[in-house]
């Protein structure tokens, strides 16, 4: 005896009538959609297009040595050279507009000490950082910390070196 209506495969392959309705996985499908569509709103009023932070990582250290180092190299690029001694350093930032200082900080006494160990840190004074030149250590933190310091390049960047390493360049 034929049947009045077509026999269609299920969606595990086999012949059985019991295969699942369409509305099942319309349903489904609606709600994950729906939490999609849910999440994407949480993201978006809470700030998900909201310009983005300048915070950073990186230990203060490093900041505050960048910051100095970007100090020093505003000073030799509008002198030509590196300057003479913190006191020239200082007198340059006093003599910024406040916009330009605020890159720097509100404090430049805190630029030049190192917020690990509270010392000073060491400058070569007078040197011309020039980026592509040869690697020679312009400051350095004074105390290393598990055999490793931030060390500021004349090629124009901080980074943190093994004690090995700012051996052989601090002699340059």
């Amino acid at each position: 005896m034929a049947h009045d209506r077509p026999r269609t495969r299920s969606v595990r392959g086999d012949d059985r009538d019991d295969a699942p309705s369409v509305g099942r996985f319309a349903l489904w499908g609606g709600v994950a959609a729906g939490v999609v569509l849910l999440g994407f709103l949480a993201w978006f009023f809470s700030g998900g297009f909201s310009k983005p932070t300048t915070g950073t990582t990186d230990p203060d250290a490093k900041t505050r040595m960048e910051k100095l180092f970007q100090l020093y190299r505003a000073y030799a690029t509008k002198n030509r050279k590196g300057p003479a001694s913190e006191q020239q350093l200082k007198e340059f930032y006093a003599s910024l507009p406040a916009e330009e200082r605020g890159a720097f900080g509100d404090n430049v006494e805190a630029l030049f000490v190192n917020p690990r160990d509270n010392e000073k840190y060491e400058v070569r004074w007078g040197i011309l950082p020039v980026p592509g030149g040869s690697r020679e250590a312009i400051m350095w933190e004074k105390t290393s910390q598990n055999g490793n310091r931030y060390v500021g390049l004349n090629l124009g960047y901080v980074v943190r070196m093994p004690d090995e390493d700012f051996n052989q360049i601090k002699k340059k």
